[in-house]
């Protein structure tokens, strides 16, 4: 089934770094300002009085360094940008050509449920002994909003229109050979919009019906006992 709605960035420049490091500069007795520190006095006890006004350099300094950590730190922590989409495909048919295997292309968003459904199933580990031998899994991430929206793979909605998943729904998925031709996509035949007949994640029967229709011309060797495998998980599922 399908659900309705769906990594560097920039270089960093020179002058963010320069922050964090001076967000940690002279944090320790023998660095900043410490390093030219005015006379002491010596108290009776034998300490080390530090006049006022140094205090008060010091405690300007460090007020510094907490602005340049806050100012810094989401640059410096912030999520890689996704590969394009190009860049997922051509390593994956990369792999598949060197292992002889088929691709299993999936389309997704963090928004989506039976996305979330469908990796569980390809996860479970009776189902990715089965499918690690005959396919080289790869995802695109498509049709994130507002604040995910950077989540997308660049050119992903363009590779599912590629693949005949345009308006489909996720999750949308595809069966390539070595050479990134489409072998067979999750829409099954029949009358009505991609929309519906995309199976998403094969939970109704008919749904089911087809992805075993879809592994067998994209793994033509798999055996009868492993299409068993992938058929019993799939009808057992809780709906």
């Amino acid at each position: 089934m399908i659900s309705s709605d769906t990594n560097n960035l920039a270089a960093r420049s020179a002058w963010q770094r320069m922050l964090f490091e001076y967000a940690f500069a002279g944090m320790y007795p023998w660095s900043g300002l410490d390093a030219f520190p005015p006379r002491d006095r010596r108290r009776q006890d034998g300490r080390v009085a530090r006049p006022a006004v140094y205090n008060r350099v010091m405690l300007h300094s460090a007020s510094l360094r907490l602005a340049a950590v806050v100012l810094a730190s989401p640059l410096l922590f912030a999520a890689e940008a996704p590969p394009p989409a190009s860049a997922v495909v051509e390593s994956a048919q990369s792999a598949a050509a060197s292992q002889h295997k088929s691709v299993f292309l999936i389309f997704h968003a963090s928004w989506c449920v039976w996305c979330r459904n469908l990796d569980r199933f390809i996860e479970a580990p009776e189902i990715k002994a089965v499918i690690d031998k005959y396919f080289v899994v790869a995802r695109l991430t498509v049709l994130e909003t507002g604040d995910k929206k950077p989540l997308d793979n660049p050119g992903g909605g363009e590779a599912m229109t590629q693949v005949g998943g345009a308006f489909a729904g996720l999750p949308f998925f595809a069966f390539l050979d070595e050479t990134g031709k489409t072998i067979v996509n999750s829409i099954r035949p029949g009358e009505g919009s991609a929309a519906t007949r995309n199976i998403g994640h094969p939970a109704q029967p008919q749904e089911v019906d087809w992805f075993l229709v879809m592994v067998r011309k994209a793994a033509p060797g798999i055996s009868p006992d492993e299409v068993t495998v992938l058929d019993n998980w799939l009808r057992a599922q809780k709906k």
